[in-house]
């Protein structure tokens, strides 16, 4: 399956209703999606080992930062970010790259600005 049908699986639906909840909720800026630059940046801050990917243990930090820069309500629960990783781990190397977690992200960001 391609990220954006895992996106559209039960665990998917709970994130976008997460981040289109925040964003109904009025947080963050137009639509709470950051710009390509800040993702940039982020994922350089955390790719701790700089191999350009990122682990699960990255990726939950990376989460939790992007949700602070959004002001979401509340954090995504880690089961669910850990799911969600899994699907995006084709290969199982325990690791995604930063294309992958940027095209996760625009697929969320672009579904919930159309909610």
């Amino acid at each position: 399956k391609s990220v954006k049908d895992h996106l559209l699986t039960p665990l998917g639906a709970d994130l976008f209703a997460y981040t289109a909840a925040a964003a109904a909720a009025g947080m963050g800026n137009a639509g709470n999606q950051l710009s390509p630059a800040e993702l940039d940046q982020l994922k350089y801050k955390y790719d701790k080992n700089k191999d350009q990917t990122l682990s699960l243990e990255e990726v939950k930090l990376l989460v939790e930062e992007i949700r602070v820069r959004e002001k979401a309500p509340k954090p995504v629960p880690e089961q669910k970010i850990a799911m969600l990783f899994a699907k995006m781990d084709e290969d199982n190397s325990k690791t995604i790259s930063f294309n992958e977690f940027r095209k996760a992200y625009t697929m969320l960001a672009q579904e919930r600005a159309k909610a």
